[in-house]
């Protein structure tokens, strides 16, 4: 499941506030054996709205008449968009829109469909889960000239289905499944920003958003022209008149119709011991749902967490019948129609609820205030006693871990393994590696392994990349050897395993092992990443290399490592062999020419180039020019070969002939097609540009380079516009910056927090900061620390929120690294998952006291060291 977390802003301390659950790919959603199926499709018009998810409206004083169950359709500027995008439906078509909760997103899909003479009588299904969806897709049942009913479509495109269905939505919207079909949506705006993230784990949902869905934004607040519309109506509904006279300047109406404000109020400011009460319980639930439980709250549940969440004026004497008080104020005594929490009943038949959820009014404000506070025992015993749903226990467990809260975190992964899907297990094999839990996670492989067996359609061979890169950062390598060894092993990763076990091995002084892996793996066919495919065999040599004449799937790159390994171990005759068994992967003579040059042998160089082979030819110029040999390299340079430098020969070659002053050749090469340069690269040459011919022509350079239909294969724009603004601003060419800033890229947003910080402008990042930027909240803090202003640095630290993935890391390793163990605990146990890492880190160090218990035990919920009890 994706990790991140929905970034808001919030300030203070709180107690009894409201803060709804992770966004980005934590909805709610139930596995196939558990769902209730959806009901027979059937034309709108014979669908009650509510069970389409259209918002009950507030009550208001009795009135003469009878009021229809919904009031008057309020129409704004984003139904005539719907309208138009609706008006011909001839073809297969997605529309999504997207507003916050209570914004009447569902009800003008309602409105546009019941009001539309052709879209009326068609077939409307509504599915309820992702895994129904792909059924009625993949069986056909979705014909056309059919209405799909997808409202809060975050439930469709993340979670364990969201990956299939997705695919079968772009294939519907493709034309590869007859239509026409007409997909109705609605999402959350920080849903959709989560959703079309570069990092988020259904990288199709981007695709499909982005390229195949018509958004429609729907205004959170009502325009002076839509109020004044609607009071220029002769008879206006009640609860529309009361919806305008209670919104105030916020002019929130449809939120207001829905009651949601007056139940914030009330659970934020309880007057009564009954709303206290009830205030405990419905920040357990929220606390519940951040944490992972999407499924219905039971009421043993509530009872078990909710003691927890009360002051302890209201713990004292307090009567036997408190938490039957505070659930009859959360859910039955509603204020303008609406409860906090909405009691629900599964089982068929009359009876009480099975459980309750948060009103979804409730849950969008709770985001802002709750999402960093420290859960309490009550509630975690809570959830480990009564969850069941596999995914609400799968999500519970990563939150515990995040948390570094072992004591729930391994009695929940052991009760949910058994029902776990395995790119699941594969998670958690990954938790139990990144918190210490080697063994435990190695042992767990095999089951894992003979899982994806079963449906190699499940397996992705880079599943554990980063697990492996976080070890190697806390610096286990030993760990981490053993944990390659395992994915080896149980077949869950083969090729770039091998290869990265040899480094690993090689790190710790172990040459002799790293050979002995990859010959292993060589004479097992050298298969890359073949999780449910028997390895083939081969005729194996004496020195255990394959002899087969043919060759191995994706093997050569480990026949190239071990080649290296060999000759550097001074094993030449093996690594010739090895090189003639694999002559005909292409790879042999680029082998022979980088051997040559790390000798210096220059005239073996010279014998491959005239054999033909570029990588000799870009490794003999290298060499001329480390030597100061210049004609000799600018002549081999001259030779239009050179254009099949490989990327990074072309770095090294550009350095180099910055190095030597040789402008004129770098400048050349920097834009010559099929190559790219890295960062520290590009950043030396500009700068070298601008030291000798002055900051225009760096300027004219990076200009230069910008274009897409000039700049080189693989060139990194943003890097090259962040050094333009560098050298901009070192003009004072202010005006063309904010062109470039305007641009809202990525490295925009944190170009102006690193200048204020390079130039040591604290002013200027305070002011940035204070506008929510989170780049900027970072590089004061880091700016503050420097300068030996501690109190202040933390002081903002604990005061605001700081957004973005890469920030955060950045920030948990500036703390890691300046030895504020105090806030690391604390970020941690608030579930900084960055923060965490940087303590295990540490721990693995012994870099503190309790190290040794923190690895065993984890943290107690306040963020102290456990102690095991």
């Amino acid at each position: 499941m994706p990790d991140e977390i929905a970034r808001n802003e919030a300030a203070g301390e709180f107690t009894h506030l409201l803060q709804a659950g992770t966004v980005n790919g934590e909805v709610h959603f139930h596995a196939p054996h558990t769902a209730r199926p959806g009901r027979p499709p059937r034309p709108v018009t014979e669908w009650d709205p509510f069970d389409l998810d259209v918002h009950r409206a507030i009550e208001a004083p009795p009135a003469e008449e009878a009021l229809p169950e919904l009031p008057p359709y309020l129409r704004r500027a984003h139904d005539d968009e719907l309208d138009a995008e609706l008006r011909e439906p001839d073809r297969s078509r997605m529309v999504v829109l997207t507003g916050g909760s209570s914004t009447g997103k569902t009800r003008a899909l309602y409105e546009a469909i019941i009001d539309h003479e052709v879209l009326r009588s068609w077939e409307l299904h509504h599915p309820r889960t992702a895994d129904e969806l792909v059924g009625r897709l993949s069986s056909g049942q979705v014909e056309p000239r059919s209405v799909l009913w997808l409202n809060e479509t975050q439930n469709f495109l993340t979670g364990p289905g969201g990956a299939e269905a997705t695919a079968w939505l772009l294939t519907l919207l493709d034309g590869s499944i007859p239509g026409p079909v007409v997909v109705l949506g609605t999402l959350w705006p920080q849903y959709w920003s989560d959703l079309v993230d570069t990092t988020n784990e259904n990288p199709h949902a981007r695709s499909l958003l982005l390229h195949s869905v018509r958004r429609i934004r729907v205004a959170e607040r009502f325009s002076d022209e839509d109020l004044e519309a609607l009071r220029s109506t002769g008879s206006v509904d009640p609860r529309l008149s009361l919806a305008i006279s209670s919104a105030g300047r916020a002019r929130q109406v449809i939120q207001t119709l829905a009651g949601g404000p007056a139940l914030v109020d009330r659970h934020e400011h309880p007057d009564t011991a009954e709303d206290r009460y009830a205030a405990a319980i419905v920040t357990a639930v929220i606390d519940a749902h951040h944490l992972g439980h999407h499924d219905l709250l039971p009421r043993t549940l509530l009872a078990d967490a909710a003691p927890g969440y009360l002051d302890e004026q209201d713990r004292i004497d307090a009567p036997a019948d408190w938490f039957e008080r505070g659930i009859r104020c959360a859910a039955e005594e509603s204020l303008h129609g609406i409860t906090a929490l909405i009691p629900r009943r599964r089982q068929a038949g009359t009876g009480a609820a099975d459980g309750y959820e948060l009103h979804d009014y409730i849950k969008q404000h709770g985001q802002a205030v709750r999402r960093a506070a420290l859960a309490p025992d009550s509630l975690w015993q809570a959830l480990l006693a009564h969850t069941a749903e596999p995914e609400d226990l799968e999500r519970l467990t990563t939150s515990a871990y995040e948390r570094l809260l072992y004591r729930y975190g391994q009695p929940l992964y052991r009760r949910y393994w058994s029902s776990a899907p395995p790119s699941a297990r594969e998670q958690i094999v990954d938790l139990l590696a990144e918190h210490g839990r080697v063994d435990e996670a190695v042992a767990l492989m095999p089951e894992v392994g003979r899982d994806l067996q079963q449906d190699d359609r499940l397996f992705r061979p880079n599943r554990h990349h980063g697990t492996v890169e976080t070890m190697l950062g806390q610096g286990r390598d030993e760990d981490t050897a053993s944990f390659l060894r395992g994915l080896i092993a149980a077949r869950l990763a083969s090729g770039w395993a091998t290869r990265w076990l040899a480094r690993v091995l090689i790190d710790l002084g172990r040459t002799g092992d790293a050979i002995e892996v990859l010959e292993q793996q060589l004479a097992h066919g050298g298969r890359e990443n073949d999780a449910g495919t028997a390895l083939s065999g081969g005729n194996v040599t004496p020195s255990g290399v394959l002899s087969t004449g043919r060759r191995p799937a994706n093997g050569h790159p480990l026949a190239e490592q071990l080649a290296d390994l060999l000759a550097s171990d001074g094993r030449w005759e093996q690594a010739l062999q090895l090189a003639r068994d694999h002559a005909d992967e292409g790879w042999t003579r680029g082998w022979l020419a980088r051997q040559f040059a790390k000798a210096g042998k220059a005239d073996q160089l010279r014998r491959l180039v005239a054999a033909g082979s570029f990588e000799a030819e870009w490794l003999l110029a290298e060499l001329e020019l480390a030597r100061g040999r210049t004609a000799e390299a600018l002549e081999l340079m001259e030779d239009p070969v050179l254009f099949h430098v490989p990327p990074h020969g072309a770095s090294r070659l550009v350095r180099l002939l910055v190095e030597r002053d040789l402008l004129d050749q770098a400048i050349e090469l920097s834009t010559t097609p099929h190559i790219f340069l890295d960062d520290e690269v590009l950043r030396k040459l500009v700068a070298a540009i601008a030291e000798r011919r002055g900051a225009e022509s760096a300027i004219a350079h990076v200009q230069r380079l910008l274009p897409a239909d000039s700049r080189p294969a693989g060139f990194d724009a943003a890097t090259a516009k962040a050094l333009l603004a560098d050298q901009l601003a070192g003009l004072g060419r202010w005006q063309e910056i904010r062109e470039l800033l305007r641009e809202g890229e990525a490295w925009a947003r944190n170009w102006l927090p690193e200048h204020f910080a390079r130039n040591g402008n604290l002013d200027l990042l305070r002011r940035l900061a204070d506008t929510g930027n989170g780049a900027a909240r970072y590089e004061l803090i880091r700016l503050l620390l420097d300068r030996g202003n501690d109190r202040e640095a933390m002081k903002i630290l604990r005061s605001t929120t700081i957004s973005g993935d890469t920030t955060a890391q950045k920030l948990a390793r500036l703390l890691a690294d300046r030895g504020k163990l105090a806030e690391l605990r604390d970020r941690a146990a608030r579930g900084d998952r960055h923060c965490s890492q940087q303590l295990v880190r540490l721990a693995q160090q012994a870099a503190f006291p309790d190290a040794r218990r923190l690895l065993r035990h984890g943290l107690n919920t306040d963020g102290s060291t456990a102690d095991g009890s």
